[in-house]
């Protein structure tokens, strides 16, 4: 070594390391934008009825479902496709060929809800508010994917950061202003997740470029054969993860959901810091694969899905010990005649088993396997299905969340089960 050479330590160049600043990063992020929704829905509870909170939830999960297909047309694909591109000019194109696809199936979904809920309610003020929520939900996903999928954590937190800024300002307003209804906190969200979405698209400083011209649908179509399991796969997802929803809000009512609602609310958190980690890992597993270290995915993959279990189990733990005043601050003034403590028992292992599945998905996807995501996914839907439709006419809608326990128990084996294959070590 020569003597104006330095030794970089090990630990400073080290991969692994790199992707644990880039997910302490990310989940910043995740936990920034967290706590807003945590905020906006405990303000809700206390401030709207409880016909009003279960509408504003169940329009909320609209918005939900619109950001999962975004996922499975956009953000899978960027997390896929990209990392597998060397070539910078080819990375843009693929970019822009994302974007059209992103802009698409934003304004799409803001009209389709916007038409829908307006014929439902008779209120076209409902109806704009709820539409232009979704609307800007789906397109800040799809940008956030997009930053992830760069390697670009950082402006993907910074995004996150204007959006909860703006919404915490905008909720802080209504509430001054004794303001506050479903159009109105539909309408914060609009607002926040369109600032969150320009924070991010020209945060980086790079030029929007959106087309629509035939080399981008063409070069899309390409892709088509296996997005559209991914779509497959994400409708049985979808299909497993609302269907007790649906069911409870067809059969009792918005009313009879909202404990619901407010018990899983608790545990939003680990889902999205669950997704945190997706949007680093998917592409690290992408470039695993293809370069065929599958010894090296298969450690990543074990490791990753055993911290996400253990911090599980510690939230888990947190909520137990702290029960008597969580149902004491935030239930007791609305939801004192209901069984909180099971409902939000059963949700946290609920969302145990759906957050310690998350990464062999994202193994399964990253490895192009969407075929198998949606056969799993059927299954366990059409045994939740049937599982939530009994407990529900036997025993209510408390207990009716054992049916989604039993289908997320399934899908996690099928995931781990098929992750295992596929990752299994060739070298």
């Amino acid at each position: 070594m020569g003597l104006h050479e330095v030794a970089v330590p090990a630990w400073r160049s080290s991969p692994s390391r790199a992707l644990m600043r880039r997910f302490v990063v990310g989940l910043a992020g995740e936990g920034v934008q967290s706590a807003f929704h945590l905020l906006l829905n405990l303000v809700a509870m206390r401030g709207l009825t409880a016909y009003g909170y279960g509408l504003f939830a169940i329009v909320f999960m609209v918005g939900s479902l619109a950001v999962t297909y975004s996922n499975a047309l956009v953000a899978i694909p960027a997390a896929v496709y990209l990392p597998r591109l060397r070539s910078p000019g080819a990375g843009r194109f693929q970019e822009v060929v994302l974007g059209a696809v992103a802009a698409a199936l934003s304004a799409g979904a803001g009209a389709l809800t916007l038409a829908g809920l307006w014929l439902w309610s008779g209120s076209a003020v409902f109806g704009a508010s709820a539409g232009g929520f979704v609307a800007m939900w789906t397109l800040r996903n799809s940008v956030r994917a997009g930053l992830f999928a760069r390697r670009e954590p950082g402006l993907a937190a910074g995004a996150d950061l204007v959006f909860a800024g703006t919404g915490t300002a905008c909720l802080a307003a209504a509430w001054w202003l004794d303001a506050l209804s479903p159009v109105a906190c539909l309408a914060i969200l609009a607002v926040a997740n369109a600032c969150g979405a320009a924070a991010g698209l020209y945060g980086s400083g790079r030029p929007v470029r959106l087309s629509f011209r035939r080399g981008v649908r063409r070069r899309y179509a390409r892709h088509w054969p296996q997005v559209s399991w991914s779509v497959a796969g994400m409708t049985t997802t979808n299909i497993q993860a609302q269907f007790q929803t649906v069911l409870v809000a067809l059969i009792a009512g918005p009313a009879a959901y909202a404990p619901i609602a407010a018990a899983l609310i608790l545990l939003a958190p680990l889902r999205l810091a669950g997704s945190a980690l997706i949007l680093l890992m998917q592409p690290e597993f992408t470039r695993g694969l293809a370069a065929g270290r599958r010894g090296e995915v298969r450690r990543l993959l074990l490791a990753g899905t055993a911290a996400v279990a253990l911090v599980c189990l510690a939230y888990g733990a947190v909520l137990r010990l702290g029960w008597d005043e969580i149902a004491a601050r935030i239930y007791a003034p609305v939801y004192a005649d209901q069984p909180m403590g099971l409902v939000t028992a059963l949700a946290w292992v609920t969302a145990l088993l759906y957050v310690t599945s998350m990464l062999p998905k994202a193994a399964l996807e990253a490895a192009g396997a969407f075929r198998s995501v949606a056969a799993a996914t059927l299954a366990s839907s059409l045994a939740g299905i049937v599982a939530v439709a009994a407990l529900l006419a036997w025993s209510g809608p408390a207990w009716s969340l054992a049916g989604v326990v039993l289908a997320e128990s399934i899908t996690l084996a099928r995931f781990g089960i098929d992750a295992a294959r596929i990752t299994r070590s060739r070298d």
